[in-house]
């Protein structure tokens, strides 16, 4: 059952009476409702919607669950992220004002959910906060799980208080709570939709160490400024990987970390530059993930190699930015993602993206041995 606001925004006795008949129905008839203050439910993988912000796109299958406080806000994030290239959803769960079920019981249906293999939520509050860390250690161990948590100021927490009847929480404590929990916290909608894009699209990496190929030594050092404030590594390069890149990298002090092939892309064609690094970086046992920084102009026909190598073998994240104007830029973002490659506006946005993974890969490997 599907719950509206109406009736349910009533403060006082009338809003509380009715809020108990609906439990008692529920508790007599063993029906489970969501809401109220809900647009509903999503399930791609038979057609059923409740919502009136669906979409044809929003219908389109997918690996996405996606669990929400707020209807309109999940609404408009769906719609956003069904137009997006490989970003389709598989349930949406818009709980509302959780009359009945939860968030936690809502986590725990999409980590049992073969389709979904990526879990994203928005909450304002936690119902019972004991259950739903329980729930989320097993579901993080399985899949990732990456949260917008609102409120996490004190003027938040008052305007998440007039919206869904939310009980403040310190935002420290929730923070450490979900850490122990392994669930992924994000600080953004830019931050969610980046980090959906590696985990859907790329491997997760073995370590932490990275590698920077860049078009641009500007955009190179703030990548590695952004890497090492994230927690990651800067890869190191043994000499039979050195000996690679000499192929296509002339001068030796290019061929460092990070990688700098301008102008030895005039020389050989980007194409053979770009797909000759990536080869001697796969091969590297140094080299955890990678970070391209290249330049969008005059077609996409160079990047062709590139995708096939990628398609072919791809052992290791690789996350593409780059440089030029923004229609160039959405003309060779949409040319690789739709070839499953994922594309960020700046580096600092692949970065983040890459420590999220290491995150959920770290976890992984820690519950192997217990």
């Amino acid at each position: 059952m599907v719950i509206s606001a109406e009736g349910f925004a009533e403060s006082g006795p009338a809003g509380a009476r009715l809020q108990e008949e609906v439990k008692n129905i529920l508790q007599v008839t063993g029906m489970r409702a969501i809401g109220p203050n809900t647009l509903g439910l999503v399930n791609t993988a038979n057609g059923l919607t409740t919502s009136y912000y669906a979409t044809e796109a929003m219908l389109k299958p997918g690996a996405i669950g996606v669990i929400a406080q707020s209807g309109i806000f999940v609404g408009f994030l769906l719609r956003y992220l069904s137009s997006l290239e490989g970003l389709q959803l598989s349930k949406g769960i818009a709980l509302g004002n959780k009359i009945d079920v939860d968030e936690a019981e809502a986590l725990e249906y999409l980590m049992e959910d073969e389709q979904t293999r990526i879990i994203g939520m928005y909450l304002e509050d936690v119902r019972d906060g004991r259950r739903f860390l329980e729930v989320a250690q097993r579901a993080s161990a399985r899949k990732p799980v990456l949260l917008l948590k609102g409120g996490r100021t004190k003027e938040g927490a008052r305007a998440c208080a007039s919206h869904t009847a939310s009980l403040a929480v310190a935002d420290d404590v929730f923070d450490g709570a979900l850490r122990q929990a392994g669930i992924l916290r994000m600080r953004g909608i830019d931050d969610f939709i980046a980090t959906l894009k590696g985990f859907l699209y790329m491997p997760l990496p073995r370590g932490r160490r990275v590698a920077l190929v860049t078009y641009s030594m500007g955009q190179g050092i703030l990548g590695v400024d952004a890497a090492i404030e994230a927690g990651l590594e800067l890869a190191r390069f043994g000499p039979g990987t050195q000996e690679k890149l000499a192929r296509v990298i002339a001068t030796p002090l290019k061929a460092h970390n990070p990688i700098d092939f301008f102008p030895d892309m005039l020389t050989h064609g980007l194409a053979k530059t770009a797909t000759e690094i990536l080869r001697a970086l796969f091969e590297e046992d140094g080299v955890d993930a990678v970070v391209f920084i290249s330049l969008a102009e005059s077609g996409t026909e160079a990047y062709h190699p590139v995708v096939g190598l990628l398609q072919e073998n791809c052992p290791k994240p690789v996350f593409f930015t780059f440089m030029g104007t923004r229609r160039d830029i959405e003309i060779y973002q949409s040319f690789l993602e739709m070839n499953r490659v994922p594309c960020f506006d700046f580096p600092e946005s692949a970065i983040r993206a890459l420590t999220r993974m290491c995150q959920h890969a770290q976890r992984k490997s820690q519950l192997k041995f217990f």
